[in-house]
This record gives C-alpha cells, structure tokens and sequence, in this order.
C-alpha cells in the first residue's frame, strides 16, 4: 500500500504529524493491569485507616521536599510487611492531590506484570498523558521507528524519555507531576532483570536535568541491596526500612480491632458471639503471631469474616485450638512461603539453617551468621550466599549494620515456624521437629568428634537435643563414632576424688547431677532406638564405653576401708549416675 509501512500488525500513516498514531501503537504495547487504578487490580491492597500514618507522612515529606537530592526512595521489608498497600495508598493520595506521574505494579503471578517486558512502554505512556509536553514527541518517536515498542530497556528509555524531555520547556514540566511508583521490583521476572531495571532507570536519572523522582517498593534481596549499592545509585537513593521504628504492632491492633468490630456488627452469628470476643488475650496472640507484617493479621481477617463460617470456631482453628480438618486458613500466606522456599537453589542447606533458628538457643550455637556458618559446616562465605535467597524471610538485627555479620539472624516472621512444622500446610518443605533434632545434635556430635575441646560446652546440649531427637541413621552413626569413654574423661578431668563427702564432688564434676536434667532422659532415649545395621549395637556400645570409663575410675578411687558407711556412699553416686534402668 502506498504511503504506509507495517511493523507488528500496525499500520502507520505518515501523513499525521501528531503522533497519534504512534501513541496508539504505544497504548498497544503496555501493560494497563499495572496501572494503580486498574479494573485487574480492582480493591487492591490498601493501609487501613489511622495504621502506617508516621511512614506514609515521612514518605509525603519526601514527594513534596522541593529541596530533595535523592531521585529514588527505595523502600524495602520483608514478605508481608505492607509494602503494596503502602505504595498503593501513596499513588492514591498522589493521584488526588495531582501528584503522580506513572506507576507499575508488579505481579510475580499476573501476565504482563511480572516481566520488564512492557514496564517502560507503560510508564512513558502514563507520562504522555501526566506531561502533555512529551506527547507528540512520543508519538513522532514511534512513527520514526515502530520497533521501540519491543526494543531493549536502554533503548526505549533513550528515545522515549530522555529525548523527549530534553525538548521540552523544563521550567514548565516541572509543574507536571513527576513522581513514579513501582512497586513489587522483586515480583519482575528474574534477578537479572530486577539489577537490569535498577541500572536503566539509574542512568536515566543521572543523564536528566529534570527531576523526575521514584518510589520503588520491593524485599531486600541481596542482588536489589547491591544494586543500590552500587555509586551511581547509592548518590541517588534515600532508603526507608519497614521495621519496628514505625511501631507496627500497634498499627496492627488498629486493624484487627477495627475489623473485628465489623464482623461483630455484620456476621449473621453475631448474636451468638460470648462477651467479650475476641478476648484481650486472643489479640495480644494475634498481634504477636503478626510479628509486625500485615499479611498474617489481613490473613487472619479474610479467614474469620466468612458469613459461611463461625468466627468464634475459626479463631480456634487459628490458634491451632481446633482442628481445621479442610479448612486452610492460611492459603496465601502458605502460597507465599512456598513461592519463597521453592525459589532458593540449596534447599536441604535452608532447611538445616532453619532447623537451627527455630529449635536451638543462643547457648547452644549462637545466632550470628559466622557461628552459624561453622556450627553446620559450610564452607567458608557460604552463609552469605543462602542468606543472600532468605531476605525476606531471615533478618539480621544489629544496632548499627544489617550487614554486620556479628548481627543476629532471625526468622522474620513467628508464622512461618507455624508453616514449617505443619506437613498439610508446607508439603515437601515440612520439617518434622524430632528430625531437626536429630539433624542439630548430630552436627554436635561431629563438632564433639573432630574437637574433644568442645566437649564441655557441647555435652549439655547434645543431651538436651538428643532427648527429642528421631533416631536417623546418621544421629545414630556419629552416636556410634563417639568415644563415650574419652568424654566422660574430659568431663571428669582435673578431678581426683578423695575419701569423705569428695565424691560428691567428683561426681557433680562430671555432670550426674541437677545442672544436666536431660541426661537420664537421653539415656532412656538410647535404650528404644536400634539401628538398623545390626552389627552396630548402640546399647551395647554406650554401655561398655560407661563401664570401662567407670573401670578406670576405680582405678584412681582411693583404696577405702570395708565400712557399711563408706560402701552405701559409693554405692549411692553409682545409683545417682544410673537413673534409670538403661541397659
């Protein structure tokens, strides 16, 4: 056809000089669901009312400072805190007062949001209609060369943005809005694409004299925290950290109150509801259990104001009172977590970490990364590169540094503990309690193996954790490997009894007394577990290792006279050591 051109099924008419045409080309090739106020995301996630107010005034403050420097507020938590709901409510408030130039949302599990594909061709889009000025230039743009709607980041943002805006009068586009959300960048495809956004979207900034600024939500993941790290952007960037400085639980307490109140005044059993419900008890546990995010109270809330269900027996089930039979009441919490657990590369190293963090004390390993990370045999650096897929579950508290790997780990959120020791809810990632504790204590044992200095301090949890342990074949094997005898030596070392009330002594040195309560527990524990090699008889083996240490301190008791008085002591340490009926 004379006169006109095809690219993608489109069909430009160079006979327009007003961009249309090429704007219409552009509004193909976007991706409207991300828009904040899209049909796709109808009722998205918003704050509550009087919840978040002091992080949403200090995020307010920095749209409106005329004397800002940074051109991204990067706001970051971990899974659940409310980052979607806070970006949401700032686009619509921005959106009211005329403030907001363009936003994306990213959606890990929405087509056309969850890749950059489309990110820059959306918001240049929202920018033709937020700054008129930059329209027709757009439009003109993509007449040139229809191809840019599905050229590389870099290039759209050259031809699309930077152009364009140079052309413009700048003092009269700074009274457009220029303030941009995106939010979700974690949810945007791969790692790759999320440092490859950063990197765009950096430059960008760096080459424009006008200011437009971004609010970018995303977790902390460790590629997105060294992204930001990097020169360019850290000059650019101010950060804002969803942490316990915004005082979440009490914002939390808000909500629950205030939903609760709704379901009192609308639940077809209202009637039926005691007094008072919930009780002040059940929303200190809810508030706790919360642990400052609020995807575990929104959960918690969806759940109960089912008209098809009583609140009161839901609530129960929450507290794991009742058993839920079919009743999940926490799919997208659940569905969250295992998005999470199935995107890290080592899982059987994840699950030995979590283990740790939530079935030992700080007594027992410690919870910096460095102990961890010696405590289960990584190589060295290893920690870092497991931690580096857990941002959004794992947190490292440190007064001054979160990087500071004398920090302590912690599990970010207390619900996803609920989710690993239930089976129905975490499948393949289920971690059977007694299983953890043969896993910690076996890592004891190979600490105790390889370093009989350690056995002092390493003895009084290997017992306690032994006691509550499933007898694996690899607990069982380090427990086989063991020279029981040795430790009771080294237990016992620096000891040499005497006559009179000095084997009370001696023997508290070796532990047989109320210090170590979980010895005869983890003694009663060996008698019922058999492994399944037969030629290794555990039974048999501690008892003989026991007798020969006690042989040998035979050897060194002083040679005592034949009174009654004498031979009941002895007799009655013996007795102390063998609580119970073991062997």
């Amino acid at each position: 056809m004379t006169g006109e051109f095809h690219t993608h099924n489109h069909v430009m008419n160079p006979h327009v000089d007003d961009g249309r045409e090429g704007i219409r080309l552009l509004q193909q090739n976007i991706s409207p669901g991300a828009f904040h106020n899209s049909d796709e995301r109808y009722d998205p996630p918003k704050c509550h009312p009087r919840t978040r107010e002091a992080i949403i005034k200090k995020i307010m403050e920095w749209i409106k400072d005329p004397d800002k420097l940074a051109r991204f507020l990067w706001m970051y938590g971990p899974a659940g805190a409310g980052k979607s709901a806070i970006a949401q409510t700032i686009a619509e408030m921005c959106h009211q007062a005329n403030l907001l130039a363009a936003a994306f949302f990213f959606s890990r599990t929405a087509a056309g949001r969850n890749s950059k594909t489309n990110l820059i061709n959306t918001l240049v889009y929202q920018l033709t209609v937020s700054i008129p000025e930059i329209r027709e230039l757009v439009g003109k743009a993509l007449e040139r060369n229809p191809a840019l709607v599905s050229m590389s980041l870099k290039a759209q943002t050259r031809s699309l943005l930077i152009e364009p805006l140079r052309e413009v009068d700048v003092e009269a586009v700074k009274q457009r809005p220029l303030f941009i959300i995106v939010d979700g960048l974690d949810e945007c495809g791969d790692a790759q694409s999320q440092e490859y956004i950063l990197e765009v979207l950096g430059e960008a900034m760096e080459e424009l004299s006008l200011p437009l600024f971004f609010l970018i939500a995303s977790r902390p993941e460790q590629h997105i925290r060294e992204a930001f790290n990097e020169d360019l952007l850290a000059s650019l960037t101010e950060t804002l950290v969803l942490d316990d400085t915004y005082k979440p639980d009490a914002d939390i307490r808000i909500f629950l109150d205030s939903k609760f109140q709704d379901i009192k005044r609308k639940h077809p059993s209202r009637a039926r509801f005691p007094v008072p419900w919930p009780t002040e008890k059940d929303m200190g546990r809810l508030v706790e259990k919360s642990s400052g995010q609020f995807i575990y109270a929104a959960t918690v809330v969806k759940y109960l104001e089912s008209r098809r269900h009583l609140p009161t027996e839901r609530l129960q089930i929450i507290f794991g009172l009742t058993s839920p039979g079919k009743d999940t009441p926490f799919v997208e919490l659940d569905a969250l977590y295992t998005h999470i657990f199935s995107s890290v590369g080592d899982i059987d190293k994840v699950i030995d970490l979590f283990c740790v963090l939530l079935l030992t004390d700080t007594s027992t390993v410690g919870k910096n990364p460095i102990q961890i990370e010696e405590f289960l045999l990584y190589t060295p650096g290893e920690i870092d590169i497991i931690l580096s897929e857990l941002h959004s579950v794992i947190s490292v508290s440190s007064p001054d540094d979160p990087d500071d790997p004398k920090g302590i780990l912690q599990v970010s959120h207390a619900s996803l503990g609920d989710f690993l020791f239930d089976r129905s809810r975490s499948g393949k990632f289920f971690i059977d309690t007694a299983v953890g504790h043969a896993k910690i204590s076996t890592f004891i044992l190979k600490h105790m193996i390889d370093d009989p200095k350690k056995w002092q301090m390493l003895a009084p949890p290997l017992f306690d954790h032994g006691s509550k342990a499933a007898g694996t074949t690899e607990f069982l094997d380090a427990l086989y490997e063991l020279d029981l005898k040795a430790l009771l030596n080294e237990l016992s070392d620096g000891v040499t009894p005497k006559r009179g009330p000095e084997p009370i002594v001696f023997w508290s040195k070796v532990g047989i007394d109320d210090r170590w309560p979980n010895i005869p527990r983890f003694l009663s524990w060996l008698r019922k577990h058999r492994h399944t090699d037969p030629s290794k008889d555990l039974t048999k083996h501690i008892s003989d290792s026991i007798d020969g240490w006690l042989l040998t301190q035979l050897d060194i008791y002083p040679k005592i006279t034949s009174t009654w008085h004498d031979n009941i002591l002895y007799a009655s340490m013996y007795n102390t050591f063998m609580v119970s009926p073991v062997f």
